[in-house]
């Protein structure tokens, strides 16, 4: 992350400062302040971590309003113009948005956290290392900012109209490179936009005259090839390694930028093919109507350049080009940060820590804590299951049962005649004891009728009838004179 986040042309040493205060971490609205990375002359710049829930973790850069500032009205607004802005411009090659936030220290928003240098820190370290930069890394950065900055030129409102979106400070500190060739255009403070024209306040262009188009510099209507001129001077100086423009003062240099053409670059790089001089020249005409119309038509150009020179144009490419430079520094910076943002973790949990007295009650020494109740269905259970038991024995012996005397079937039976109903078998009562049970137990089912009784087909039974008895012979008197029979009488 560079320090050039909104620090309008203030820029510091090749590595951001790391300042961390001791004590309690620090926090800004819902994040946790990791470090200070940047200082400008109307804004703070912090490294910050946002959490959530499951483990969640995101680094964010911080921006947030000077104390000294905070109080001005039109300052502020112009601060949330500014990331109302940035968050709607949704592009891989823009520094993206989260979110703004108003806190007693000030008001803030949270930006993407791009780990790497800007174009400024990049030249001064190529510069320093007597280390020229190769044309396809050139290109590669250059056609990364142009989309991006297309992009934003093209952006259209909430009514459909193009929104006029006129960046009016493209410069090296402005322009981030990630250690693994990612590239990022930021700082919308200055823009300016169709619907909400704010100007600027003195001084808040210092450092960045020599980046300025020439209507700019003479105060005319500005429109997106003004982005495209400074996006000409960016490309010169890369080219060169050296500055395009230098004067006495700052009066003098917009003058000179105003009323003079701009230099070629092959008198600084004898190497640079001349159809790239060409495309260079074009995006520095003086003229707008000259000049290259859209970002969009000068990142073509760039392109087709490359094509045609069989250049590599990729973000491997330009990887490949901070290893070169900052290999020390990717190494350290990596180690620092994740031991600042451990440090940061246990200032956080040491904050939020409670007391364990405050809600788990104090246990008498050597008594056993006794377990927790648990709740078992056991007994309920055994209940359920032998009120069932009992209900179906009672049922099994109430009840009928039929007669083991089989009777023999009619020799013409009729298959229309219905069986006779056996006389109902009164069986000894048996007493039922209830058992409670704690679930209604459920309704007891008619016993099926047994396949074999369906089977077995009765005959009806025939009414006998009773033969009578032969009535008794009357009863005669009894004669005692009358003459024995013969042979009765005794011998």
């Amino acid at each position: 992350m560079s320090a050039g986040f909104g620090a309008q042309g203030e820029s510091t040493a090749d590595g951001p400062p790391r300042t961390s205060s001791p004590g309690p971490a620090r926090t800004l609205g819902k994040f946790t302040i990791v470090e200070q990375i940047g200082e400008g002359g109307m804004a703070r710049i912090f490294l910050a971590r946002s959490r959530g829930i499951g483990g969640f973790e995101k680094l964010v850069v911080l921006k947030q309003v000077l104390p000294r500032l905070a109080g001005d009205a039109e300052f502020v607004e112009r601060f949330l113009q500014e990331a109302r802005l940035s968050a709607s411009l949704d592009h891989p090659n823009i520094a993206a948005v989260h979110e703004v936030g108003d806190d007693p220290a000030g008001t803030y928003f949270a930006m993407e956290y791009v780990r790497g240098r800007d174009l400024y820190k990049i030249l001064r370290r190529a510069k320093a290392a007597g280390r020229v930069l190769g044309f396809d890394e050139i290109i590669a950065i250059v056609t990364a900012l142009c989309a991006g900055l297309h992009h934003a030129h093209m952006h259209v409102g909430a009514d459909g109209r193009p929104l006029g979106i006129v960046h009016r400070d493209v410069s090296p500190s402005n322009v981030l490179v990630s250690f693994e060739g990612a590239v990022k255009l930021a700082d919308f403070g200055v823009a300016k936009v169709r619907s909400a024209n704010v100007e600027t306040e003195a001084g808040t262009l210092r450092g960045k005259i020599a980046y300025m188009s020439p209507e700019q510099c003479r105060g005319e209507a500005l429109d997106r090839r003004s982005d495209v001129f400074a996006v000409g001077v960016l490309l010169w100086e890369m080219l060169t390694g050296a500055r395009m423009r230098t004067g006495d003062s700052e009066i003098a240099l917009m003058r000179q930028i105003a009323d003079g053409d701009a230099p070629s670059p092959k008198a600084l790089r004898p190497d640079l093919h001349g159809e790239l001089e060409a495309i260079v020249m074009q995006a520095l005409a003086r003229d707008p109507a000259r000049r290259w119309p859209s970002a969009e038509a000068l990142q073509r150009a760039l392109e087709d350049f490359a094509h045609d020179a069989r250049l590599v144009v990729a973000p491997r490419t330009i990887a490949a080009m901070m290893q070169a430079l900052f290999a020390e520094e990717i190494e350290r910076e990596s180690s620092e940060g994740e031991l600042a943002r451990t440090v940061a973790l246990r200032r956080e949990g040491d904050a939020e820590a409670t007391p364990a007295t405050a809600t788990i009650p104090p246990v008498a020494v050597g008594t056993p804590e006794p377990p927790p109740r648990r709740r078992t269905w056991a007994p309920i259970v055994a209940a359920v299951i032998g009120g069932v038991a009992l209900g179906g024995v009672a049922l099994y012996l109430l009840a009928p049962r039929e007669s083991a005397t089989p009777v023999p079937p009619d020799p013409q039976p009729s298959v229309l005649a219905a069986p006779e109903p056996s006389p109902p078998r009164v069986e000894p009562a048996i007493a039922v004891v209830p058992i409670p049970i704690a679930t209604t137990p459920e309704p007891p089912r008619a016993a099926a009728p047994s396949p074999r009784k369906a089977e077995v087909r009765r005959a009806p039974k025939r009414k006998r009838t009773p033969t009578p008895a032969p009535a008794p012979a009357p009863a005669r008197p009894l004669d005692l004179d009358a003459p024995l029979p013969p042979g009765s009488g005794p011998r």
